[in-house]
């Protein structure tokens, strides 16, 4: 019998190893002047020195301005929770979808390895994991089509808020001096913050190679 290599799931439990972003990069303001900073290693927002702060505030503008980076705050993290659970169900998506395909593969695979190891025919059970095989390959691209799609829908619904966020929070520290006051941009940048506790991959990456999950080695 020609061998020929099968991609399948070979773990007893069945998983797949999804790498899931919990959030996007973007959902990260910074204080470089264009509001879409890189992660950074610090958990909690750092103010501008009060040296970098060139124009002069009384204290109820001051009062102002800490709400508004509390409510600027908030709304960030609120977005960046609100995609990692759109992303972990898109994880749950995947693993659902697969499971029926991956399973009968798997159980086709055992059929021929029994058949084999007892001297029987292996025809029909070879023809069987081909078969299922094809099915499960196919159940993949459908499920990881789905999940980038969805994926990038929850990054776009993330960085609108966020685009919010900044356009608000300026408006507030705007509202906070008079009329035709220069404000500092060290005011009018929103505080940087990182959300680096809830994610380590900024990108959606499959375990996928080229023709599949890459999960397993079969022969048949």
């Amino acid at each position: 019998m020609k061998k020929m290599n099968r991609i399948v799931a070979a773990t007893a439990g069945l998983a797949i190893a999804v790498s899931v972003p919990l959030v996007v990069t973007s959902a990260s303001a910074d204080n470089n002047g264009n509001g879409h900073g890189n992660n950074s290693s610090q958990s909690s927002s750092r103010a501008p020195s009060p040296a970098s702060l060139k124009t002069a505030i009384t204290q109820t503008q001051a009062n102002a301005i800490t709400a508004a980076r509390k409510n600027y705050l908030t709304t960030v993290a609120t977005a960046n929770q609100t995609q990692r659970s759109a992303l972990m169900a898109i994880q749950n998506d995947v693993l659902s979808a697969i499971s029926v395909a991956r399973l009968n593969l798997v159980i086709a695979q055992d059929a021929y390895d029994f058949a084999k190891s007892t001297n029987t025919d292996t025809t029909a059970a070879s023809a069987a994991v081909t078969a299922a095989e094809t099915a499960y390959q196919a159940a993949v691209t459908t499920a990881k089509a789905s999940a980038q799609t969805k994926s990038a829908a929850a990054k776009s619904a993330a960085q609108a808020t966020l685009d919010k966020a900044k356009t608000d929070y300026q408006a507030a520290v705007t509202a906070a001096f008079p009329s035709g006051t220069v404000i500092s941009p060290s005011l009018l940048n929103p505080p940087r913050v990182s959300f680096n506790w809830m994610h380590e991959n900024e990108n959606w990456n499959f375990a996928f190679n080229g023709k599949g999950l890459a999960l397993g080695h079969f022969k048949h």
